[in-house]
This record gives C-alpha cells, structure tokens and sequence, in this order.
C-alpha cells in the first residue's frame, strides 16, 4: 500500500462514478458508446445527474469533442451548486486534484448526517 495518493484522470472517474452511486439509489445506464477521454465521461455522468436534478429524465449523449480539466471543475461548481443552493470551494484552481478534492467534498456532503440539501 502507498502512502500516496494516486491522482490521475481514471482516479477522477472512479470517484465520479461513486458520486453517482451516491446519489442514485438505482443507477441509471451510462451511454455504451466509447468516450474520448475520462474527461468526457466525467461531463457525461454530471450531466446525469443534473438532469435529473432538473426534472429531466433522459441519458445525455456523450461528449465528441475533447472535454479539459477547467470544464470538468465548472460543472463540479454548478453541480455543488444545484445540490446544495452554494459552492464551498475555490473558483480558480482546475487541476485533477482539485477535482478529486472536491468531488471527494461533495460526496461527503451528501454521505454526512445532517441534512445539507435544499429545495429551490
């Protein structure tokens, strides 16, 4: 076991998907075509779930252009920010490990006892 922790795009996804597992009692079907990078997928299972957070009920296609790290950060911050009514984290900083921490932030607001949602 490393003491270090593994920050790569795969690591973002993984972490992505249990955001998904997180929020989803029944996880809904992630499109079958082969995406272009982990990027895309990430934009896709975001925009999953802000579908269904806005009443929509369909699986987006996935992204066919090349997806970058400042895009998977903003619909981080807008998805925080449909959960929860705000944003706790910084606004500039868009690297892999800015995206796992806040991923990891989100999932644990959401995981934690007290009840952080709010109804807009």
């Amino acid at each position: 076991m490393s003491l270090v922790k593994n920050i790569s795009p795969k690591t973002l996804y993984e972490k992505n998907l249990l955001l998904l597992k997180t929020i989803f009692h029944h996880i809904p079907a992630l499109p079958e075509t082969k995406s272009v990078s982990y990027f895309n997928s990430i934009l896709t299972i975001h925009n999953i779930i802000k579908n269904d957070l806005s009443g929509t009920l369909q699986i987006p296609e996935p992204e066919t252009r090349v997806a970058t790290i400042g895009q998977v950060f903003q619909s981080l911050i807008e998805l925080e920010q449909m959960i929860f009514g705000e944003t706790s984290g910084q606004k500039s900083n868009s690297s892999v490990a800015a995206c796992l921490k806040h991923t990891e932030r989100i999932i644990y607001r959401l995981e934690s006892n007290q009840s952080l949602c709010t109804l807009l």
